[in-house]
């Protein structure tokens, strides 16, 4: 896992777009009807 990390903490705009992406794909996830949305995923995502 750590191969993976390293190309995201040295290059921050691939983690940008990298978080983005994740953000996309998790926020059109729908749940008995209610999807959270990409703003509410980028919200979580940042808490962490």
């Amino acid at each position: 896992m750590e191969s993976l990390t390293d190309p995201l903490a040295g290059n921050h705009l691939l983690l940008l777009f990298a978080v983005i992406g994740l953000g996309y794909l998790i926020g059109s996830i729908r749940l008995f009807g209610f999807s959270f949305g990409v703003a509410a995923v980028m919200g979580m995502m940042s808490g962490i």
